[in-house]
């Protein structure tokens, strides 16, 4: 019996106890007694008392941190990208000095020391209706098997070795979901040192622009590029790549097929900085390839500057259960500044991270993001109405006549029974199919809903596939049979492809 229960059972015995007789008190004490397993007693005190005991209750904590800690803490979160909070406490003494050096913050000595002494369980805590509000790819990697056998093999557990100036690289492709057609990759290449990472965008996927690439990024470098270790890509694994590294003297490994652990810092940075700060859009195009240019300097200073993370040290294993030992959270320019020797590039990261401002950057960021997005939102719209003319002249020969146009229901072919998708919507889907006749109605019915609201709902997917499919079908055979070779797409073209073969999510949107 729970504790409920029993509070209940006694609150029911208790006033037929204080009337009942000395035998009828044995009675009720007995079953009382039985039903709950309290000795005999402690189940008299509990009928003769005055009320059913409560439940202690229990003192409120008191923090030492109040609103005012709360909300500069928050400030300084914002300010360092919405880190966790065992990467941002070890970095506060740094990340306060950089706001207060540029006027975004100016703490007491008691908010400050509440702030150093804080723990990172506390801050999560004290964070967590901030992160609250916040709310929570494919493999474009093609097997190069042309010189594979002369680049030798390092993996995951092989880097105990590493000096100051191994990189990892990898290629992210973004092209939103659809491989069709040209689009700009982004160069991922990370230091295994000290977590360094530097990203370049690619206009294409070539060994020669990654060539020029891998020798543009070097210009960010604070390090010599000692090693550099890819994946087996076709990009990587080419004369071109191998004889520069032979040339410059740089030792050139390559990761085991299909065995991404084998990179796995940066991988990590391909989701922690290339997706986060650029997104999963498809992008294609010279301007497009400039604003990234722009984008990647300035997270080159905020990510190696003002965004700390934690090194694996040890990896134990007990049965089931892994326990795994992190180092202090420090950022790529600390880990640098630690190491002995050096002193013209520890001068020089000094003196560049007192030029940075971390909010400034971020805003700027926000900024190039917002330039990129407006740019493919304006590359994601609807075919213009040139594309389906002959609709648009009966919608506006309609209009002239203030009467709704005459529009036959398409018949289908197998079984005779007319359709509710009309000659217009036929010229529509037809369109669409003609550049993509594997296209479903799945597919279709959130375009056609977009461009005809509440016609075309949702939730009649199941009921489009089964009674329209004849007619689609029609449409798919005939797009099917005359579609043109391939050669170089035009605008509408370009705009179907990218809509409604790559960003589906966001039409259903």
């Amino acid at each position: 019996m729970s504790l409920q229960s029993k509070r209940e059972l006694l609150a029911a015995l208790k006033d037929a106890y204080s009337n009942a007789t000395y035998g009828e008190k044995n009675r009720l004490l007995d079953g009382f007694q039985t039903a709950t397993g309290y000795s005999r007693k402690h189940a008299i005190r509990l009928m003769r008392s005055a009320e059913a005991p409560q439940k202690k209750q229990r003192a409120a904590r008191i923090t030492p941190y109040n609103q005012v800690v709360k909300s500069a803490l928050s400030t300084i979160w914002q300010a360092a990208g919405c880190i966790c909070a065992k990467r941002l406490v070890p970095f506060l003494p740094e990340l306060i000095a950089a706001l207060e050096r540029c006027d975004h913050i100016c703490p007491t000595p008691e908010v400050r020391d509440g702030l150093l002494k804080m723990s990172p369980a506390t801050a999560d805590r004290l964070l967590r209706s901030e992160r609250q509000r916040l709310g929570r790819s494919m493999s474009m990697t093609r097997p190069g098997a042309f010189l594979r056998r002369q680049i030798a093999v390092r993996t995951f557990a092989q880097w105990d070795d590493a000096i100051l100036g191994f990189f990892e690289a990898d290629l992210v492709a973004h092209n939103g979901g659809n491989q069709h057609g040209q689009f700009i990759h982004t160069l991922t290449l990370t230091d295994i040192y000290s977590g360094w990472t530097e990203c370049m965008p690619l206009i294409r996927k070539s060994d020669d622009e990654v060539v020029k690439a891998i020798v543009k990024v070097q210009e960010r470098f604070p390090m010599r590029l000692v090693g550099l270790d890819t994946d087996n890509g076709s990009e990587f694994i080419n004369h071109n790549l191998s004889d520069y590294c032979k040339r410059e003297n740089i030792k050139f490994t390559r990761s085991r097929v299909f065995k991404s652990n084998d990179q796995c810092r940066v991988e990590e940075k391909n989701g922690s900085v290339v997706r986060r700060f650029v997104g999963y859009r498809r992008l294609e195009g010279d301007y497009l390839h400039w604003l990234m240019n722009e984008l990647y300097k300035l997270t080159s200073l905020y990510v190696n500057y003002f965004q700390p993370s934690c090194k694996l040290q040890s990896k134990e294993r007990e049965g089931g259960h892994v326990t795994k030992r992190y180092d202090k959270a420090r950022t790529p320019c600390q880990r640098l500044l630690e190491i002995d020797g050096g002193e013209e590039r520890k001068e020089m990261l000094r003196t560049t991270f007192l030029k940075l401002n971390p909010v400034d950057l971020l805003t700027r960021i926000q900024s190039l993001q917002a330039k990129i997005e407006e740019t493919t939102n304006q590359i994601l719209r609807l075919p213009p109405s040139t594309a389906i003319s002959e609709s648009e002249k009966l919608i506006l020969q309609a209009k002239e006549r203030k009467a709704k146009p005459a529009i036959e229901p398409v018949t289908s072919p197998k079984t005779g029974r007319k359709s509710i998708v009309s000659e217009e919507v036929a010229r529509v889907i037809s369109f669409f199919l003609h550049h993509d006749p594997s296209m479903t109605a799945t597919t279709l019915l959130p375009l056609l809903d977009k461009r005809y609201p509440g016609k075309y709902k949702k939730s009649n997917g199941l009921l489009w596939q089964g009674r329209y499919a004849n007619g689609v079908h029609s449409i798919r055979s005939t797009a099917a049979s005359t579609r043109r070779p391939s050669c170089t797409p035009t605008m509408e073209q370009y705009i179907v492809r990218v809509i409604f073969l790559v960003r589906q999510r966001c039409c259903k949107g």
